[in-house]
């Protein structure tokens, strides 16, 4: 697990807020493909130090897809129970989402959009919000 997250953050729930995330940026087109499962897997580990396989990913994106025909609503209380981890821990959720979301090299107004949203679900300031941002700018490499 990365050292930046909180001692008292269940790891089973960071990871848990991690995949929820990134399905929710994957699934835009709404449809998972396989070089999408494979960099959930990448980043997943990436962020939280946890190995996650294709099939556990794709069991949580078609239960996920089964609960989101809620839209906005549904969304924001997905987030819910991730508001009560540490700001690192919801930082990493919200990382895990974009490095999705520029994973194709360009950051789209929708993207953006759904990012923001994202970061009001998780609990964080505008300021929170930017500065996660550019720590993953700095660190996803090409234009993005």
């Amino acid at each position: 697990m990365s050292d930046l997250v909180e001692k008292n953050d269940d790891p089973a729930i960071l990871v848990s807020g991690a995949l929820t995330s990134m399905h929710l940026m994957a699934a835009a087109d709404r449809y998972l493909s396989e070089e999408e499962v494979s960099l959930i897997a990448d980043l997943l580990y990436k962020v939280t130090g946890v190995e996650v396989g294709p099939d556990e990913i794709i069991a949580s994106s078609r239960e996920i897809d089964e609960k989101s025909t809620g839209g906005s609503i549904f969304w924001q209380s997905a987030f819910e129970p991730y508001r009560n981890l540490s700001l690192s821990s919801r930082g990493i959720i919200l990382k895990s989402a974009m490095m999705v979301a520029l994973s194709d090299g360009e950051f789209h107004d929708e993207e953006k959009r759904t990012l923001g949203d994202l970061a009001g679900w998780l609990g964080l300031t505008p300021d929170e919000y930017v500065s996660v941002l550019e720590q993953v700018r700095d660190e996803t490499p090409g234009d993005a």
